[in-house]
Parts: structure tokens; sequence; C-alpha cells
């Protein structure tokens, strides 16, 4: 007899995501990913039953098909299998084109969860899941948070080597970093927003959730010029938790201070904008 397993579609509303995957036991893989990318919506995510071989190529034609919907992590446990949350209206007509054709089951919404262990009242057992899941949740937004860091850390280094080839100038006015540099692809090309996001932190921790967005403004003009601007944290912040920001940025400031303000390919002067 064929072997079993099961396809699942888990959503994760908070980071507007959700991950296209296989398993033998849907919950234990769950808790292997809450690690990295918090609780899932269980109630919202979607799971069917198959043969190996079906559920095999049903996920591999939908990672394919989706491919235009991946969040592209670099780092990550299952980070290939995450979709942007525009990408489950497809994914479901998919599947269930692929269920019409009579090789599997329908698709099942929700997903099964062990029986709770914890004892007490009802009251008193969604009580402490609740700390349960935003527990999960803050180490699943801070782990986010320090990858975050760690590729505007890498976007400072690539910048550092390429200071020879890459025209670029930037300056500190009234705590914002005015970052420009020469445009070398078109409009279309550019995907300002991939920079904007990396400067946008989202954080949940058991007193709330709260968004910290650092990118201020992006202007494009008609000489070629693109400019970021970045809000720097500072130690004072209002947000609750700009400490935690601070923190981080400060690493980052060490190789911000090594660009040169004005790199050596930025032969004239690449002005800032308004």
């Amino acid at each position: 007899m064929a072997k079993l397993t099961h396809l699942y579609i888990l959503v994760f509303p908070k980071c507007g995501m959700i991950k296209i995957g296989k398993a033998d036991e849907v919950y234990n893989r769950i808790q292997s990913l809450k690690r990295w990318w918090g609780e899932p919506d269980y109630e919202a995510s979607y799971h069917l039953t198959a043969t190996s071989d079906l559920v095999f190529s049903l996920e591999k034609s939908l990672h394919f098909m989706l491919s235009v919907y991946s969040c592209g992590f670099g780092e990550g446990d299952g980070r290939t299998e995450l979709f942007s949350s525009r990408a489950l209206t497809p994914a479901l007509g998919h599947i269930d084109l692929f269920c019409k054709s009579g090789a599997v089951e329908p698709l099942k919404k929700g997903v099964l969860l062990p029986a709770p262990t914890v004892g007490g009242s009802k009251r008193l057992r969604e009580k402490y899941h609740k700390y349960i899941v935003r527990n999960e949740w803050l180490k699943g937004s801070a782990t986010q948070i320090i990858l975050r860091f760690f590729r505007i850390n890498r976007l400072l280094i690539i910048l550092l080597r390429k200071k020879n080839s890459l025209a670029y100038q930037w300056d500190i006015v009234d705590g914002h970093v005015h970052f420009r540099v020469r445009r070398l692809m078109s409009t279309e090309q550019l995907q300002t927003d991939k920079l904007w996001c990396m400067f946008t932190f989202r954080l949940t921790t058991l007193f709330g959730e709260s968004t910290y967005s650092c990118c201020s403004s992006t202007i494009y003009d008609q000489s070629g010029i693109l400019q970021y601007s970045v809000r720097l944290p500072t130690a004072d912040e209002k947000n609750p938790h700009g400490r935690l920001f601070y923190d981080l940025f400060l690493q980052s400031e060490l190789l911000l201070d090594k660009l040169p303000k004005r790199s050596p390919a930025a032969i004239e002067e690449i002005p800032m904008l308004k």
C-alpha cells in the first residue's frame, strides 16, 4: 500500500505570508517552523492527504507556479516555501483543479491540533494559550528583526565594496540619512518597495504589536537620481521598543561610518532632492 502524507498551506496573517509544504505530521512540522515565523492561523490554514508521490508532484507544481510571489528570505526554516499572502487564491484554484481530477480528496480547511494538555477550565486554558501564542510571536518577530538588520549590514558592506564602481553620495540631516544613487536601470526594475520593506519592522510582544518604520521617503527625479531618506533610531525613542532597534542600529552604524560620504565613482556631485 502506498504511503500517505499531507500537503499543507499554513497562513501567517500577521506576516502577510503563507507556507506550502508537505509533512507526515503537520503539527510536528509547525513546531519547528514557529521558531522562525511564529504561530500560524490554524483555522485559516489548509491540508489534504494523499500518497507521497501525488503530494510531492502537487507541492512542486505549486512552488513553480507561485515563484513570482516568493518572499525571498535569505535565512529561516522552510524559507524557500514561503510566499506572499496574495498567492493563496491562485494556490487554492490550482489545488481545486488537481482535486477535481479525482486523484486526491478535496482540500480541507484547518489544521488539526492535539488535545490540550493544560489542566483546568476552558477559560484557564484559553488564557494560557494566549500567552503561549504571544510568546511564540515574540520569538518569531524578534528573529525577523535581527535578520532584517543582518540584511541591512550586508547591504552596507556591498556599498563599501562597490564604492569604486557605484556612484552614490549620502548626508545626515536632522537625524535622517539621505542616500542618493545615480539611476542604473529603468524605474520598473528599481523595486524600491523592497528597500522600503527592509527598513520597516514589526514586533509582537506580550504587551501587543507595534510597527517601527525608518524609511520616511523615496524620491526619484528625471535627472536619474534616486534618493532614500532613512530615519536614524535614537536612545530616547517614544516607541516602547525603540531601545531594541537602537541597540541593533549601533552595530550598523559602525559600517555606515566607514562608507565614504561620496563614493570615488561619483565623479560629479549628486545633489540632495527635496
